[in-house]
């Protein structure tokens, strides 16, 4: 048995599952084997996602798929075999490529693309004859093919901010994508998202390996996607290969394990060989062959996607909504109010943050707000320390002196799923820039500090056992906009007696 021959289906480290949708990666799979490579395992299993139609409208469902894999394990086929797909069954599709720079997609487009339509010359005929089912573009800065039965166009492009203006686009895949700090992810997103929005179905592609520390665009797409990875109403499709936090990336035998395309189109012998060339470059070899990156970003959000979110303190209008939370063990605690803006955007901003001994005043705080703006208060009432600070609460209520105010003061536990669901919610807000903040200090530490635990139907809740510091902040915020999207009507005022005539 060769080495080739010996085969193993490596698992993806996160992976959307497939729904019960149609799918049209089949397609995509026959192109593949006309043009006489066929998919690997995982790249089939990436095209039947990925492909999967809206029932609703007959378009693709995801309209951003990110795709994170080790080095040569045949991502640049798996580009090149979508982008023939939808070049070759959408009339007039508009398809497009970049990579860190112009220079970089420009190359790709005649080494690696060009290449592989020219040995698939059975199915697709010999450039420059008659029978050729396309025509390439090789006049520096315009390299691409254009298919001649439906119209269909592939190229290249540089990531910069005006290099589509006034195009549309199909598909659009960004690879490399590790080599693009915030500023840079920001243009590519200017550059991008216009030209699709016109264009029923369209898909971005991002595809990379792991990245460095300045690889902010792909840190924020990968968050994004992990987070949403279990929601089936999720629009982002994530396929992710690579090892786990536990395993070694000096492990070969792991290295291999993890590897989607080992036994298919790489050996032993490579891998070593690969190894020895990284012998100087740890870092670079767990980034490449481990898929690992060189900075690990536990963070919710990178730093650039909480920044961008920020627009300063924002007068509160006359109804919005209230949240508290304190830590398990009652030592801090965090009263936040939220409303929406003219655009639905979100925007959340803490009241009052107590420490220490401070937390006594907490409840008269409570009372107070509940009581003078006729507004429910929300909790999660998982936190011992919550708890702690409901009971106060009823038991200052309980006072004959606070007897008028009984009616007018009422705190709701949020249920779990609502909370996870709120959760999900302000998640999917800062990643769209929909959600508002006023750059407080001791909100943004707790964003720092907080992770996600799974909740029910694949959701998250923000994780306090296994957070680093006080998320209090962070859940007063998400309770809080869900607060006051539950609002209840507000009451009338009474009318003044106009006595009788």
């Amino acid at each position: 048995m060769t080495e080739l021959a010996q085969r193993t289906l490596a698992e993806p480290r996160f992976h959307t599952p497939r729904s019960g949708r149609e799918t049209r990666g089949n397609q995509v799979q026959l192109i593949a084997d006309r043009k006489g490579k066929p998919l690997m395992p995982w790249q089939r299993d990436a095209v039947d996602v990925t492909h999967e139609v809206d029932p609703d409208t007959g378009e693709n469902w995801f309209d951003k798929v990110v795709v994170t894999v080790q080095r040569q394990a045949g991502k640049t086929k798996l580009i090149g075999d979508v982008a023939d797909h939808t070049c070759m069954t959408k009339r007039g599709a508009r398809t497009w490529f970049t990579q860190q720079t112009g220079k970089h997609a420009s190359t790709w487009m005649r080494e690696e693309h060009f290449l592989a339509l020219a040995e698939a010359a059975p199915l697709l005929g010999e450039e420059g004859t008659a029978a050729c089912r396309y025509r390439l573009s090789r006049r520096a800065g315009t390299e691409g093919v254009a298919w001649k039965a439906t119209g269909g166009t592939f190229y290249a492009f540089p990531p910069n901010r005006d290099a589509m203006h006034s195009k549309q686009s199909d598909k659009t895949f960004v690879d490399e994508a590790w080599a693009f700090d915030a500023e840079q992810g920001a243009e590519l997103r200017q550059a991008i998202r216009p030209t699709m929005n016109t264009r029923p179905g369209a898909q971005l592609w991002i595809v990379s390996a792991a990245g460095d520390a300045n690889s902010a665009y792909l840190d924020e797409q990968l968050a994004q996607a992990r987070l949403l990875v279990n929601d089936p109403t999720s629009r982002i499709c994530l396929i992710d290969y690579g090892l786990r936090d536990d395993e070694d990336p000096e492990d070969l035998d792991t290295i291999l394990r993890r590897h989607p395309a080992y036994g298919y189109t790489i050996t032993r012998h490579a891998i070593d060989a690969a190894r020895e060339d990284f012998r100087k470059d740890p870092g670079g070899w767990a980034r490449a062959y481990a898929n690992i990156p060189t900075k690990a970003r536990d963070q919710l959000w990178p730093d650039n996607v909480w920044t961008e979110c920020g627009t300063g303190l924002a007068p509160a209008p006359e109804r919005y909504g209230v949240a508290f939370d304190v830590t398990p063990l009652g030592d801090r605690a965090a009263v936040a109010a939220a409303w929406r803006d003219q655009q639905h955007h979100a925007i959340g901003q803490l009241v009052d943050t107590f420490g220490g001994g401070q937390l006594r005043e907490l409840p008269e705080l409570l009372i107070q707000l509940a009581s003078s703006r006729r507004l429910p208060i929300d909790y999660d009432p998982r936190s011992p320390g919550v708890l702690d600070v409901v009971d106060a609460v009823a038991k200052a209520l309980a006072q004959p002196e606070a007897r008028r105010l009984r009616d007018q003061v009422e705190l709701r536990a949020v249920p779990v799923a609502n909370y996870a669901a709120a959760c999900v919610s302000l998640s999917k807000a800062v990643f769209a820039r929909e959600f508002h903040h006023a750059h407080q200090a001791e909100l943004t530490e707790a964003t720092q500090n907080a992770t996600t635990s799974t909740a029910l139907d694949g959701g998250f809740c923000w994780a306090r056992k296994r957070s680093t510091g006080s998320i209090a902040e962070l859940v007063a915020v998400t309770l809080a906009v869900r607060a006051f999207d539950t609002l209840p009507p507000a009451r009338r005022k009474p009318r003044a007696s106009a006595g009788r005539r």
